[in-house]
């Protein structure tokens, strides 16, 4: 699941967040930057390493990456950012459906890079690439990305590009890829997306009067089913609940 978070330049990333955002999220981290036509990364398996390069880039536009691994093994392959070709490169926060059986050792992500992104590389920057990707491809057990899924890639001419863009949240000057892989509410975050930004089928017309699904209404069996369906999906809608208080 993981947390993204884009810095632009000049701004700040408060401690409080990276100390939550580690706590929740300790099986990795990656920091990448564009710098005089160059692309770079710095990343390592133990998350509480995030400080240093962070704070040592306060002047530079930032993508910071933290890792829940959720899908295959807490590795240097699997955490992020992925490299797609020389000069770019991806980092995801969600869940992937995407066939990983000929290495379960390796994450969602990391089969999702191999077999979507790489073979249409050159395509990342051009209208329509978000739109790829949400189409499924069954042949590689696919199911494209959904709303639930956010990407952001980077190349070394400092182009970025960010995918679901509508729901990130805006906080402090920074964009955050949720509300759920750190304390959001002790943070003060404020989700202020759309209610029906989640995009599902099934969403609209279970929703009740506060715009979110009222998991009150439904069986144990019920909510464990849509859990096994979208995990990161009811995750962020109890996180919400949460936050908002149960009416």
């Amino acid at each position: 699941m993981c947390l993204i978070i884009y810095k632009p330049a000049n701004a700040t990333v408060p401690t409080a967040l990276l100390t939550s955002a580690i706590k929740e999220n300790p099986d990795g981290f990656g920091v990448m930057f564009a710098e005089n036509g160059k692309l770079n990364v710095v990343k390592d398996v133990d998350s509480s390493k995030v400080f240093e390069p962070v704070f040592r880039h306060t002047d530079k536009e930032l993508l910071i990456h933290l890792r829940w691994a959720t899908h295959g093994k807490v590795s240097p392959e699997n955490t992020h950012p992925f490299k797609v070709d020389t000069g770019l490169w991806f980092m995801h926060n969600g869940v992937i459906t995407i066939d990983t059986k000929d290495d379960p050792t390796k994450s969602d992500t990391w089969w999702f890079n191999e077999r979507v992104v790489k073979p249409s590389r050159h395509a990342v920057f051009e209208a329509g690439f978000e739109d790829f990707l949400k189409c499924p491809l069954p042949s590689l057990g696919f199911q494209g990305i959904g709303n639930n899924n956010r990407l952001v890639f980077l190349d070394s001419q400092g182009r970025i590009q960010i995918i679901n863009r509508g729901t990130w949240i805006e906080w402090e000057g920074l964009l955050l890829s949720n509300t759920y892989a750190y304390d959001a509410f002790g943070l003060g975050v404020i989700d202020k997306r759309p209610s029906n930004y989640y995009g599902t089928n099934w969403y609209d017309h279970e929703a009740d009067s506060t715009g979110l699904l009222d998991l009150q209404g439904l069986s144990l069996k019920e909510i464990k089913d849509l859990c096994w369906e979208d995990p990161e999906l009811i995750a962020e809608m109890i996180h919400d609940y949460l936050n908002q208080g149960w009416e």
